[in-house]
């Protein structure tokens, strides 16, 4: 008999062996940990679903819930990461997402679905989040420079000048692999999240922008931005989700085309509501 539970924090130890079927070579256990054990205050009760057959976990679905200030205005999140189920009971994996779905008051995501995910939420009336990554490169001798701009990364210099809200997201993205800078300028300032990351199949160093919270400013100081951090952080490059930078003309930079996009679900936000925070990419910097 199939019995479809919520995950808590104590189940750590039965899922594991499950995660690990991933067969990721740089998740250590204590980073499949930090799905059970969150650092934010928003605590729904849960982080999951697991699925059990004959008192074995044979299934297993994870959610990161928050709540977030957008456009000042309250509203709850739930991402779902790490979705799986050994090959043998794959047939009943729909229902682990059924209560999920039943969450209208949330929006939801799936910021890095497989193929057979995304087909599933596509079909259950989830849309695309985003086509396109779009890869920055810096070229000193075009920038325009500025007088009215300084760009800050240490971090207790950037605390300071964050408002409540943006404080409470800098405390909540304290991982290793964060990092946090603030574009400081004459009519405001504008705060970022990223991670420095290296991929298998691009051979050179990245830095990816997972947080924007002023896209006007952020966009009149892009390129200048870009060749500051690619010094700063010894990275090749500044990889930012199109949608953040549409139909702006960036020099220099390149589109690439996502094969399993990422997928939202949402009654009341917009794709350009939505970042990338409290998500497995800055959980475990995918």
């Amino acid at each position: 008999m199939t019995t479809i539970r919520q995950a808590k924090k104590e189940d750590f130890k039965l899922v594991y062996p499950l995660l690990k079927k991933f067969n990721s070579t740089y998740l250590t256990y204590d980073d499949w940990k930090r799905l059970f054990y969150q650092n934010w205050d928003e605590d729904e009760g849960y982080c999951g679903y697991i699925m059990i057959e004959q008192k074995k976990v044979t299934g297993f679905l994870g959610l990161l819930f928050n709540q977030r200030i957008i456009n000042g205005g309250k509203y709850k999140f739930c991402n779902l990461t790490s979705w799986i189920v050994n090959e043998e009971y794959r047939s009943k994996s729909i229902f682990m997402l059924q209560p999920v779905l039943k969450l209208k008051s949330y929006t939801i995501t799936d910021l890095t679905p497989s193929k057979e995910v995304y087909v599933l939420l596509k079909r259950v009336g989830f849309k695309d989040l985003e086509s396109y990554y779009r890869f920055i490169f810096p070229v000193p001798n075009i920038i325009k420079r500025y007088s009215d701009v300084s760009f800050i990364k240490d971090r207790q210099t950037v605390k300071k000048e964050l408002d409540d809200n943006n404080r409470r997201i800098y405390l909540d993205h304290q991982f290793r692999f964060c990092h946090h800078v603030l574009i400081k300028t004459s009519k405001g300032n504008c705060y970022i999240v990223m991670t420095r990351m290296v991929r298998k199949k691009l051979p050179f160093l990245m830095i990816r922008v997972h947080y924007i919270s002023d896209l006007n400013i952020f966009n009149k100081y892009l390129n200048s931005l870009c060749l500051w951090l690619c010094a700063q952080f010894k990275v090749l490059a500044v990889v930012i989700d199109e949608r953040f930078i549409e139909d702006r003309k960036v020099t220099f930079s390149k589109k690439l085309n996502l094969k399993n996009k990422p997928l939202f679900r949402s009654h009341e936000l917009t794709k350009y509501d939505i970042d990338n925070l409290y998500s497995e990419l800055v959980l475990f910097n995918l």
